[in-house]
This record gives C-alpha cells, sequence and structure tokens, in this order.
C-alpha cells in the first residue's frame, strides 16, 4: 500500500509527478515572461507577443487551477485552463511566419483540445483526444526545435527563447493530460455517461 499524503491524499508518487509538473510550469512561465520582453525589444510581429501573452495567462491559469480548483468538483476551473491553451494555440497557428504544416498541426490541436473540453465527463473518449493532442503537440516541437524559422536580426539567446517556447506548449499539453488523469484517478469528474 503507497503512502498516502495525509493532507490532499496523493501517493508518493502522485506527489513526485505534480512537483516535477510544478516545476516545468514555472520554468515555461519564466522562459515565456522572458521571451515576450525580447519579443518587444526584438520588434517582432504582433502574432509573436499575442501568443507570448496568451501562454503566460495559461501557464497563470494552470497555476490558479492547481491551488484554487484541482480538487474541486466544478470543472470551470479546469476549462479556464484549457480555453486558454487554445487560444494560445490558435494564435500561434494563425502567426504569418509559420509552415503550412505548423500551422495544419497547430489548427488540429486547437480543435482536438476544444473537442477534449466537451468530451471531459467521457473517460476514454477524452483520454484518448488529450493523448493524441499530446502526441501532436511533441511531433510539432521536434519539428520547431529542427527547423527554425528565425529572423536575419536576432540574437542567439532570441533564437533560443523562440525555440523554447515551442516546448513550452508541449509542457502545457503534458499538464494538462497529466491533471485530466489525476481528477479521474481521484473520482473528482462525475461517472461516465453509460449512452
Amino acid at each position: 500500500m503507497p503512502r498516502e499524503h495525509h493532507e490532499f491524499h496523493l501517493s508518493r508518487k502522485d506527489e513526485i509527478t505534480l512537483t516535477i509538473q510544478m516545476i516545468l510550469i514555472l520554468i515555461g512561465l519564466i522562459a515565456n515572461i522572458i521571451g515576450l520582453i525580447i519579443a518587444f525589444t526584438a520588434r517582432t510581429s504582433a502574432y509573436e507577443k499575442e501568443s507570448y501573452i496568451l501562454t503566460i495567462f495559461a501557464f497563470i491559469s494552470i497555476i490558479y487551477f492547481c491551488f484554487s480548483g484541482y480538487r474541486k468538483k466544478d470543472r470551470w476551473y479546469y476549462l479556464a485552463t484549457i480555453y486558454t491553451f487554445t487560444a494560445s494555440v490558435l494564435c500561434r497557428g494563425i502567426a504569418p511566419y509559420e509552415t503550412v504544416y505548423a500551422r495544419a498541426m497547430y489548427f488540429l490541436i486547437f480543435g482536438l483540445t476544444l473537442v477534449f473540453a466537451e468530451r471531459l465527463n467521457r473517460r476514454r473518449d477524452s483520454t484518448m483526444i488529450i493523448n493524441i493532442v499530446v502526441v501532436l503537440t511533441l511531433l510539432r516541437t521536434i519539428d520547431s526545435l529542427l527547423v527554425y524559422r528565425g529572423f536575419e536580426t536576432t540574437s542567439a539567446v532570441q533564437k533560443a527563447f523562440w525555440q523554447f517556447s515551442s516546448v513550452t506548449t508541449l509542457i502545457l499539453a503534458v499538464t494538462m493530460a497529466l491533471i485530466h488523469v489525476t481528477r479521474w484517478k481521484y473520482g473528482v469528474y462525475p461517472q461516465q455517461p453509460t449512452a
């Protein structure tokens, strides 16, 4: 029988997973704040800045959710996080500097995440959809790291932060998947409909 944490009744494995997740969230938040500052100093497009701003809001939303709504039955806390994530993905998808492949991936991730939000109470469907979102985000992240779209005036530091921004999208997707699995594990969602 695993040791349970007295306050939240989490297993040791869940405590470690959630701690690592929170560290990644904080790293992603700080990196996006720095990336936004760099985007303003480099005078990049409005889409780049909006993408950073929406991603920062998504990280703040997850942090707020973790402290305020993680164990609550009300799914609106979690939906706010999901919709903030979808807004940041949509902004990346409409950015003029992205390739056709990148746009297609972002729009697919955007659409699937909206379907995921509507299927939260159906365990099998929602779990399958969020897993597909994570895989697509991973593929998009790998592509982004291998093919830098770059700007002529950027420094190595700016390039590093722009590339890391795709990693932060993956952090957000994985975080949402882990939250989803943990909420089902601890019975936060209502029973799955039989129909």
